[in-house]
């Protein structure tokens, strides 16, 4: 059986190594660092010169109630402002209207609660939004969007999309992936490319789309370690990519991260149908 790993791509090993990069147990067994205590990194400033630190690891702290790690450091913003993208990161769907391009926003790093009927308030309330304004383009954000439940799109919001020719048009309606939208949030992904005329934008997302899925556990008898596997196989192109390519590659760089700009949210906003 495929592996969850091996279902991975290339934007999967670009989303999890910067988080490994902060973990020294990582580091030092896979001998990059010396020990696991303190760990020499080179960086590299904006004008290009390098130089290296010895950083001291910290203890993290689990948290009993939830068996969450906590960090006893603070991090800090590259950007003085952040973009539009990267705000309330703590909200998993929020959506907005910007007047001045006359979109609605919407950024969904997970999906909302809807009803046994099938029907999503949340969904319906942006469209709501999308007919009150009149709104000439409709942008889902999915670069945060760690999977969840595939048929609510596709139950509720892809046919309340198609029933709005208005906004149901090339140079209208956006999809935004990225290295760490995975499961359900790339199905839902091929789901809008194969049934609207939404313009897929941003990075490939961090899995193949044709792999495995549905995981369940078990329990080894005499090391009693936790085994994770995968237990169904799910083909969503014809074709076996290594992953499902955007209509529009913009990958993310230094220098527009630390000044706060968005480079995908520029180029949907300056696309003129």
């Amino acid at each position: 059986m495929l592996t969850e790993v091996e279902s991975k791509n290339e934007w999967y090993v670009l989303s999890v190594s910067a988080q490994f990069m902060s973990v020294p147990e990582a580091l030092y067994t896979i001998g990059f660092a010396p020990s696991a205590e303190r760990l020499p990194f080179t960086f590299e400033d904006d004008a290009g010169k390098q130089f290296t630190l010895e950083v001291a690891s910290v203890k993290r702290i689990v948290d009993v109630s939830s068996g969450a790690l906590k960090m006893p450091v603070t991090m800090l913003p590259a950007a003085k402002v952040e973009p539009l993208s990267r705000q309330k990161p703590n909200e998993g769907f929020w959506y907005v209207y910007l007047p001045d391009s006359q979109t609605v926003y919407v950024n969904f790093k997970s999906y909302p609660k809807c009803s046994l009927l099938g029907g999503c308030q949340e969904f319906d309330d942006v469209m709501k939004l999308v007919d009150e304004r009149g709104a000439t383009r409709l942008v889902f954000d999915l670069r945060g969007n760690g999977g969840g439940d595939s048929p609510k799109v596709r139950r509720s919001l892809i046919p309340a999309i198609q029933k709005r020719a208005q906004i149901n048009q090339k140079g209208r309606l956006f999809v935004i992936t990225g290295r760490r939208t995975f499961s359900a949030a790339l199905w839902n992904a091929i789901d809008f490319k194969k049934q609207t005329n939404a313009i897929i934008v941003g990075e490939p997302p961090g899995e193949r789309p044709n792999s495995y899925s549905e995981n369940d556990e078990m329990t080894l008898p005499n090391s009693r370690l936790v085994v994770s596997y995968s237990t169904k196989y799910y083909k969503f192109l014809d074709e076996d990519v290594p992953a499902f390519m955007p209509d529009k590659l913009i990958p993310p760089d230094w220098k527009t991260y630390k000044a706060g700009r968005d480079p995908v949210m520029d180029w949907i906003l300056s696309n003129d149908k």
